[in-house]
C-alpha cells in the first residue's frame, strides 16, 4: 500500500488539507539526504568494514568500524619471473615494528627452444615495516644452496637468519646469518657442521636468547643412521658457538633418525625443544626437551602423548607467561594444541572441537603467543561445486589466557573473477605491536606469490 503523500510527492501535488512550503519546490526526487559519513551512524561507508549503529566494542564491529581481528593490510612478495618457485618461508617480527620475510627462491628460465634452466637456489629476505612498506629486499649470495630456512628477530630489530646450505665440494651444514634491521647488510654469518660430514643438517627453530645470545635447533647426523635433535648457541656478537647440547631418542636398534622441531627460551635462560623420536616410518613419538642453563645435556625429555596418534605432525612450540603451548596436526585432527608447564605436565588440551574457528580447519600452521592471549591460524580449502571451483583461504582465532574465544575470522583473497585467488598459510607470528602476521602462498591461476599481511588484535 502507498500512502496518499507518497502518491501527492511523486504527482507533483499536495494531499488535501496540506500546503507546501512557498520555498519548496517539486522535483520528482524523493529528498532523502544520505547521512554523513561517520563510524556509528548504522550505515557502511566506503571506509568501513563493518557499522552497526553505535560506538560499543564487543559486539563484533569495533568504535571505529573494523571487523575484530580483521586484515589490516598486505602485499605480495613476487618471484624474480612468473616461472619462478618460493618456498620455506619464514617470518621474523622486528622489534621496531613491522616483520621480516626470508624465502628460498630458485630462478627459472625458458629458452628459445622451450627448454627450462634452473638457475641455483638462492636466499630471499625482505623487510617491510607495519604498514606493509617495504623496507629493503636482498638476495644473499650464500655461495653453497639454501635448502630450508627459518628466522627470528632480536631486541635491537635486526634479523637472524639459519638455512641448510649445499655445495658440490662442501658438505651439507647450516649457515646462520645476522642482518641489519635498517639496511638487510650481513653483520655476520656463522657455519654450524654435523659431526658426521655429508649427513643431513637441517635447522628447525632460531630464538633470541637473553644476553642478546641466539638459539638454534637443528637436526644434525651424527653417524651413519643415526641424526639427533641438537641445540646451539651463539654470541648475538659475533655469531661465535658457546654451547652445544644434544638428545638423541631411543630409535628401534637400527635407526636413530631423529628430527628436530621449534624452540623457545624462557627469560632465565631454560631450553625447551621440540622433536620428532624415530621407531619406524609409521611411528614418530613427539618428544619435549628441556635444556638448562649452561648444560650440555638435557635436564629431561617427556614423550607427549596424542589419543594414540602413532606419527603427530609437529608444527608449533610458543611460551607465555611461563606456559608451553605444542602444537601437532594429526590424522584424526586438524590441531591439537598441549598446554604444558615448565616441568612437563600436561595442563590442558586444545582441539577443533574445543576451539571456535570461522570456517572448518583443513590444515594448521602454528600456535603464537600473543598480548591478549593466543592465537591459532592455518587453511580452511573450499570446495564451491557451484563453479567447479577449489581454493583454499585463511582461518584465524584468538584466545584469552582461559581459553575462552575473542574472536574468529575466515579471510579469502578479494575476487576479480567468478572463481576467488587461493590462499595457503605458511607461516604466522606475532607483531611487536599486537598484530598477528601471516604468509601464505597465493595462486591467482597463473604464477604462485607469496602473500603477505598483518591482521588487527582483538579488541
Amino acid at each position: 500500500m502507498v500512502i496518499p503523500s507518497v502518491l501527492a510527492l511523486l504527482a507533483g501535488t499536495a494531499c488535501p488539507g496540506e500546503d507546501l512550503p512557498q520555498d519548496a519546490s517539486i522535483t520528482g526526487e524523493s529528498g532523502y539526504d544520505a547521512p554523513s559519513a561517520v563510524c556509528g551512524n548504522g550505515f557502511l561507508d566506503a571506509a568501513e568494514e563493518c557499522d552497526d549503529g553505535n560506538l560499543q566494542g564487543g559486539d563484533g564491529c569495533t568504535p571505529t568500524c573494523t571487523v575484530p581481528c580483521g586484515l589490516s593490510q598486505s602485499t605480495y612478495v613476487h618471484p624474480p619471473t612468473p616461472t619462478s618457485t618460493q618456498s620455506d618461508p619464514a617470518l621474523a617480527a622486528l622489534s621496531t615494528g613491522g616483520v621480516a620475510l626470508a624465502t628460498i627462491e630458485r630462478l627459472l628460465t625458458t629458452n628459445q627452444d622451450g627448454t627450462v634452466v634452473a638457475e641455483p637456489r638462492r636466499l630471499r629476505a625482505v623487510a617491510l615495516d607495519r604498514a606493509g612498506t617495504t623496507i629493503w629486499d636482498r638476495t644473499i649470495d650464500l655461495g653453497p644452496e639454501p635448502t630450508r630456512v627459518v628466522a627470528t628477530g632480536d631486541a635491537a630489530g635486526d634479523v637472524l637468519l639459519a638455512t641448510t646450505a649445499l655445495a658440490e665440494d662442501t658438505p651439507e651444514h647450516i649457515l646462520v646469518i645476522k642482518l641489519a634491521g635498517a639496511t638487510g647488510e650481513v653483520v655476520w654469518s656463522a657455519r654450524i657442521d654435523s659431526p658426521a660430514a655429508g649427513g643431513n643438517s637441517i635447522p628447525a627453530g632460531l630464538v633470541p636468547a637473553p644476553g642478546d645470545d641466539v638459539m638454534l635447533s637443528a637436526q644434525l647426523r651424527q653417524a651413519d643412521g643415526d641424526d639427533d635433535l641438537v641445540v646451539v648457541q651463539l654470541r648475538g656478537s659475533d655469531g661465535v658457538e658457546s654451547r652445544r647440547a644434544r638428545w638423541s631418542g631411543a630409535g628401534n636398534g637400527v635407526y636413530s633418525t631423529d628430527d628436530a622441531g621449534p624452540i623457545v627460551v624462557t627469560p632465565d635462560g631454560v631450553t625447551f625443544a621440540l622433536a620428532s623420536d624415530y621407531e619406524d616410518p609409521q611411528t614418530h613419538h613427539a618428544t619435549l626437551v628441556r635444556i638448562d642453563p649452561s648444560a650440555t645435556e638435557p635436564t629431561w625429555a617427556k614423550r607427549l602423548q596424542f589419543s594414540g596418534e602413532r606419527a603427530p605432525a609437529i608444527r608449533s612450540l610458543r611460551l607465555r607467561e611461563g606456559l608451553l603451548y605444542v602444537g601437532v596436526q594429526t590424522t584424526t585432527e586438524p590441531f591439537v594444541v598441549q598446554v604444558l608447564d615448565a616441568d612437563g605436565t600436561l595442563l590442558g588440551e586444545l582441539s577443533a572441537d574445543s576451539v571456535p574457528t570461522a570456517s572448518p580447519p583443513s590444515s594448521f600452521v602454528a600456535t603464537i603467543a600473543t598480548p591478549a592471549g593466543i592465537a591459532l591460524g592455518g587453511t580452511t580449502f573450499v570446495e564451491d561445486r557451484e563453479i567447479a571451483a577449489y581454493y583454499g583461504g585463511l582461518w584465524l582465532s584468538h584466545l584469552s589466557p582461559t581459553n575462552a574465544p575473542l574472536c574468529t575470522l575466515f579471510y579469502e583473497a578479494p575476487r576479480e573473477s567468478l572463481v576467488p585467488p587461493s590462499l595457503e598459510m605458511l607461516a604466522l607470528e606475532p607483531g611487536a605491536h599486537g598484530e598477528t602476521w601471516a604468509a601464505a602462498r597465493y595462486l591467482d591461476g597463473e604464477s604462485p606469490s607469496i602473500w603477505l599481511g598483518s591482521f588487527r588484535p582483538p579488541e
